[in-house]
């Protein structure tokens, strides 16, 4: 705050007035080269950056990150502020984003307003599948993620299937109901008959998955997993390495 008040106070005293610093977020830097800072955007650079101890997954600062500097990014990218000022004297760098967005704030707070480089992707009517039986933002996502694994071992694209992803779903949410990983019946829907599965269960500490925002680390979090099981798979005669385990 210190830095701020090196700049120009009339600018300081009629920005209050169009927009009350109250009711803003703040960056600030200190450089040692201003014509650095000037020409080579060193501040912006700097605060974005800092992208680096931001996680997106969580919504908040990347286990033993540097919370203020995960405050710097967000600041810089929170989709709800409209207006962005910036001030510079010396070696010093302010800029106000207003409204400010990133304090106080939820982890749903932040999952909704920081996004990746693809967006933020929000799935909350789908939460139960209501609209459809099934999530149809994790498959979009699911079914693209499939596609590049399966690519990188010359298999074929395969293609989404709406009766499918229903009788998954319904296994999903059987495991919900019991709490437990369980293969479903085998007379579960037609298209079961016809089909194999794979379940996944995220592990302790982790109640479920946050349906408020899918990027590729959520989507893949059980297609890594399971792709992980190439391990145990014995190419060249086509079994697993070892008869207790099914790749």
């Amino acid at each position: 705050m210190e830095a701020a008040s090196s700049l120009n106070v009339a600018a300081i005293k009629k920005f209050k007035m169009e927009a009350p610093f109250d009711k803003c977020g703040y960056n600030i830097f200190e450089g040692s080269d201003t014509s650095k800072i000037v020409k080579e955007n060193i501040a912006t650079d700097g605060w974005y950056k800092n992208e680096e101890n931001y996680d997106y997954a969580l919504g908040t600062k990347k286990k033993d990150m540097d919370k203020e500097k995960s405050d710097q990014f967000t600041n810089m990218m929170w989709k709800s502020t409209k207006k962005v000022g910036f001030g510079i004297k010396g070696k010093y760098v302010v800029a106000w984003y207003c409204p400010k967005g990133n304090d106080p704030a939820t982890s749903k707070d932040f999952k909704k307003n920081v996004c990746k480089k693809d967006g933020c992707k929000l799935c909350l009517e789908d939460k139960k599948g209501v609209k459809y039986g099934y999530n149809k933002c994790y498959n979009d996502d699911a079914v693209k993620s499939t596609n590049l694994v399966r690519g990188k071992h010359n298999g074929k694209k395969v293609e989404f299937g709406e009766d499918v992803a229903k009788g998954a779903q319904a296994h999903a949410d059987k495991l919900k109901t019991d709490d437990k990983l369980s293969e479903s019946a085998k007379g579960d829907g037609k298209a079961r008959k016809k089909c194999w599965e794979n379940t996944y269960k995220l592990p302790d500490g982790k109640d479920e998955f946050d349906l408020a925002q899918f990027d590729s680390d959520s989507v893949n979090i059980a297609l890594n997993d399971w792709h992980k099981q190439v391990s145990l798979y014995n190419f060249k005669d086509g079994k697993a390495k070892d008869d207790k385990d099914k790749a």
